[in-house]
This record gives C-alpha cells, structure tokens and sequence, in this order.
C-alpha cells in the first residue's frame, strides 16, 4: 500500500514521520523496529527448548536482525509500524506470560528443569546428522527391497506355473535314481534344467 496511490498514508502518520510511504530520515525507527524484534526472539529462544547443541542457533537468532537491518531500513514508514506494533504485543504477551500469578491464573504448568548430569550424552550436530542420513538409507533400501519382493510376488501370479520338486534335482542319488513320486513321471526326457519347465 505504501507504494500505491493511497493519499491518506501520506498524512497519516506521527512526529517526524508524517509521510508513511517515505523511509525514515532519522533511522529511528528501523533501529527501535530491530531492537523489538531482538527481544522477541530472545525471550522466544529463553522461553523454548534449553540444549547445549542449540546454542549456535540461539547465537544465529541474536545476530539474525542486525543482519537484515542494512536490508531493511530505506523500508517505508508504514512497514516500520506494522513490525514495531507488532513486535510490541509479542513483548508484552511474553513478558505477561512470565508472571507466576498470570500462569496460575491460566493453570499454565511449571517448566521441568531436568538435571543434566544425569540426561544422556547428545551427540553433535555432525553426527546427529549422519546417523540420520544413515536411517534415511536405510529405510530407503527396505522400501526398495518390498517394492521388488511385491513384484516378484506379481509375476508369480500372473506367469505360469513351475513345476517342484520333493527333492534337490541338483544332487545325485545313487543308480536307482530320485525317489519315485506321485508327481514324477519315466516317460518325460530329462531336461538339463528340469526347474525351468513349467507344468500344463
């Protein structure tokens, strides 16, 4: 809207930014606008999971807007007030949380502080990642061997039938031959890979 036609938003604003579709000259807003937003993540990553492998991404967090503030700050004036109101309810919905009368009100439990020395070792980020890759593969060469178990399963019941055997054709029994079954017949040649008939 700032960069559209709207004359409202050209008197609409405060002090010494009464044109909102103008950057701020004084670049107060921006800075007030980024200091805002780093106690909304700061109080966001104290409020959220405590790990000691974390801790590079809570460090990224604190210096993430000082890094889009070169970015950010020739943005409008309009853009500066959305994000300082709302960084400004996030602030205080957090800070109103914070309050032990305010959870009790809200029945809102207690963290759970566990004691470290008695957590199990947590790997690395590395490892944690390549056990991971490892699991992926893994699972991936069980899917792929049910695929080819599903299609042999498939081909068996749409191909013909083969004919079986009550013993091994491979090994030799003595001059009486295999012993004699239901199934086995005298008047059929001897094939030199008798699995590899088929019956009917």
């Amino acid at each position: 809207m700032a960069n559209l036609p709207v004359p409202s938003m050209q008197t609409g604003g405060l002090w010494w930014f009464q044109d909102l579709t103008l950057s701020d000259p004084t670049y107060i807003l921006p800075l007030v606008v980024t200091a805002t937003m780093w106690g909304v993540l700061e109080l966001g990553a104290e409020t959220g999971m405590q790990s000691s492998d974390l801790q590079w991404m809570r460090n990224f967090i604190r210096l993430m807007p000082l890094a889009v503030l070169p970015i950010t700050i020739h943005f409008p004036s309009a853009v500066f007030m959305y994000w300082l109101s709302s960084n400004m309810f996030s602030l205080g919905q957090v800070a109103c949380l914070r309050i032990p009368a305010v959870r009790t009100v809200l029945k809102i439990p207690q963290r759970v502080v566990h004691d470290s020395d008695k957590l199990p070792p947590q790997e690395g980020f590395i490892n944690s990642f390549k056990r991971g890759w490892k699991n992926a593969e893994i699972a991936h060469q069980l899917q792929e061997r049910e695929r080819r178990m599903k299609n042999h399963l498939e081909l068996a019941a749409r191909g013909p039938l083969r004919q079986t055997f009550t013993h091994n054709p491979l090994l030799q029994h003595g001059k009486n031959g295999p012993p004699n079954t239901p199934n086995s017949s005298s008047n059929k040649p001897k094939s030199k890979h008798p699995w590899s008939d088929t019956l009917g």
